[in-house]
């Protein structure tokens, strides 16, 4: 998979910029509240639709402007799309592939494939639950729009059962009406629960083959899938949802009490192993770092797997948290991907190891400009 070009209209301080991309790695080099971040924020939205940074929209538009436009073309194996959003405060945002218009959000996801790397991930074995379900639930919407539908499903009903059990306290006749609202839960939340766990399982192997790589076989990398809801080894959909029920009826009383919904997947989280020891609790910043980038190069090559072509890379200013052997094993997945990787200083990579086709820009207050070969000496 490659991004050929990106026209940004508007875009965060982007007023208008329509820049070609090299096949291999695209280094952007710039200060800090330049525009980097940015450019790779709006690679990010041909994926997901949704920005990893902001919650509204209307923060993508550039300041006293009306609409902001993302739009690319994006070569796969089998053919060449088109594809645009556009931003508007007056109206909700629009997708369109190949001039034409999609609807719905799930039928926008997955047609670009993309993996985001930022400092906030190396977060992701250290910090609380909630990094770890947003990057299962991400990762698993790219080779299955499917599932963001379901999460979305899930999240309402969520919502409107937690308002149920806090009216129940001051109206208890409204209880019958909580069974409904447990049963629709149960579907949706079983169904998330089995997809979870197959991305966990096929996440343990490749993650656990590149974790040895990278610390010379001394460490042994496990995961494990910690589901609030008690379901063993369960592998049905129906299986799932019984035990989820009968877990709603256990928990009633301590529901009632606390006015919210205490087991299903928005308290799941994964547990991560180094030797058999819980490498968020007692491991070292640095095997948390290790882990943390052996998930990331796993997820890559779990799309690989799924689609059946390589993501596009996104290396969002990282390398300044890594140290050199991190660095030396995150650039040697480069060679196989296009790969766009911003940097605030050059020195960070090294020359030995950057594929020969790489291009380099530098991004100054909202403008992106080609650098020719030479201009940069990378430090060897």
């Amino acid at each position: 998979m490659r991004l050929n070009n990106i026209v940004l209209y508007n875009f965060r301080n982007y007023h208008y910029t329509n820049i070609k991309f090299g096949k291999g790695l695209n280094v952007f080099i710039g200060d800090n509240a330049q525009g980097k971040t940015n450019l790779i924020e709006a690679i990010y939205l041909l994926s997901f639709g949704q920005s990893f940074k902001s919650l509204k929209d209307s923060h993508l538009i550039r300041l006293n402007s009306t609409d902001a436009r993302v739009k690319a073309e994006v070569e796969k194996k089998r053919e060449t799309l088109e594809i645009s959003l556009t931003f508007s405060k007056k109206q909700k945002k629009q997708f369109e592939i190949n001039n034409i218009e999609i609807k719905k959000l799930k039928d926008f996801i997955g047609n670009v494939n993309v993996v985001l790397f930022s400092p906030d991930d190396l977060k992701l074995v250290k910090e609380g639950p909630s990094h770890r379900r947003k990057f299962i639930d991400s990762e698993i919407s790219q080779v299955s729009p499917n599932y963001r539908n379901k999460l979305m499903c899930y999240h309402k009903i969520l919502y409107q059962r937690n308002t149920l059990l806090k009216e129940l306290q001051k109206k208890g006749r409204l209880i019958d009406s909580l069974q409904i609202w447990n049963l629709q839960l149960a579907d949706y939340g079983a169904y998330l629960i089995l997809k979870r766990k197959e991305f966990i399982n096929k996440m343990v192997m490749l993650s656990r083959l590149i974790h040895r790589r990278i610390t010379d076989g001394l460490e042994e990398l496990d995961i494990k899938y910690d589901s609030s809801v008690e379901i063993g080894n369960l592998n049905q959909h129906k299986d799932i949802k019984k035990v989820f029920l009968e877990d709603l009826k256990k928990n009633f009383e301590e529901e009632y009490k606390r006015g919210t919904t205490i087991i299903g997947p928005h308290r799941d989280d994964i547990k991560i192993f180094i030797n058999g020891t819980d490498v968020r609790t007692y491991g070292s910043q640095g095997q948390q770092r290790t882990a943390a980038l052996s998930l990331k190069l796993a997820e890559i090559e779990l799309i690989k797997s799924e689609v059946g072509d390589y993501p596009i890379l996104l290396l969002d200013d990282v390398f300044s948290e890594l140290d050199e052997k991190r660095r030396y094993h995150l650039l040697s997945y480069v060679k196989k991907i296009q790969t766009f990787l911003t940097t605030t200083h050059l020195s960070e990579l090294a020359a030995n190891l950057l594929p020969e086709n790489s291009e380099f820009f530098v991004i100054q207050n909202g403008s992106i400009k080609r650098c020719l070969h030479g201009t940069f000496k990378v430090d060897s």
